[in-house]
């Protein structure tokens, strides 16, 4: 196994990138603590609406609440019982709660502002969708690269486009790290054709390339919570492992290579908690080259 490490390159990677650890470190500090609302306050639009015991018209009605009064309702809708209609759980006073149907109420903002219906998108976002920006959420999901992968046969440089399929994880509190980060894991379950040049004439090449990217990332511009145009600089580490038939037997190479790369990228949260990403690196190892990202990630 051969290990190549260009020192000084990764001597600067590791400054420039305890740097920007420690400015997002400063971010996270930042983070914006946002309270987990149970209830939310909402406005009787119908005028004599019925408070049910139950999420039942056929339940006992407990009250009567006259138009424009004020509530505070349960902020997940449930089902009626047997089907019919929609219910939130409502206070009437401490330790009474019953039930009113989602047609007699709207749903009000924090700041008592009328909100849309619940089950239009714009409500959807309030209920289930971002407190905070993309930067400072935790996201999960599979990716597509591609690379423009090279390496040295025969002491020469050869370059080939080649796809990866992994996964990719991004945001603070990613494996139990607090400040934002991104990893993501890459894997290629073929060699470079270039390899051919190195084995016998008529034979293939076979094997694999895995790859890990940790990055810090910092913001560039926020389009509001869904949006985000961001910059960083990261590790990668690159593990290869190709059986090349040369000489009447089959040579087993395997390389683990370091180095860094600055990457910029763009996410847009598309649907809530679904992010799509696209993201450009260029690499710096032993060779230098350009790669490509594509992923789709979910909030957890």
């Amino acid at each position: 196994m051969v290990y190549q490490v260009y020192k000084s390159k990764i001597v600067l990677f590791l400054s420039v990138f305890l740097v920007l650890l420690g400015s997002a470190s400063g971010w996270a500090k930042k983070r914006k603590k946002v309270k987990k609302r149970t209830y939310i306050k909402a406005i009787v639009i119908t005028d004599g609406a019925a408070v049910y015991k139950q999420p039942s018209f056929d339940a006992p009605i407990l009250d009567y609440f006259e138009m424009n009064k004020k509530i505070r309702i349960k902020k997940k809708m449930v089902p009626g019982i047997g089907g019919l209609g929609s219910f939130y759980r409502v206070r009437l006073k401490k330790g009474v709660y019953g039930y009113i149907t989602d047609v007699d109420i709207k749903i009000l903002s924090p700041k008592g502002k009328v909100k849309a219906r619940r089950d239009s998108p714009a409500e959807k976002e309030d209920v289930v969708g971002p407190m905070e920006g993309v930067f400072f959420r935790r996201f999960a999901g599979l990716s597509y690269a591609y690379e423009n992968y090279a390496e040295k046969v025969l002491e020469k440089k050869e370059q080939e486009g080649i796809s990866f399929v992994g996964v990719k994880f991004s945001g603070p509190d990613t494996f139990g790290i607090a400040f934002p980060l991104d990893i993501e894991f890459l894997y290629a379950g073929k060699a470079p054709q270039f390899y051919l040049k190195a084995a016998d004439t008529g034979k293939s090449v076979s094997g694999f390339i895995f790859i890990t990217n940790v990055a810090v990332n910092l913001p560039a511009w926020e389009a509001g919570r869904r949006g985000l145009i961001y910059y960083g600089i990261g590790a990668t580490g690159i593990y290869t492992n190709f059986q090349v038939p040369k000489g009447g037997v089959v040579l087993d190479s395997q390389e683990i290579r370091l180095g860094g790369f600055l990457d910029v990228g763009a996410a847009y949260e598309f649907y809530p908690r679904w992010l799509f990403r696209l993201e450009s690196k260029y690499i710096f190892e032993v060779n230098s080259y350009p790669s490509f990202l594509a992923a789709i990630q979910y909030q957890y």
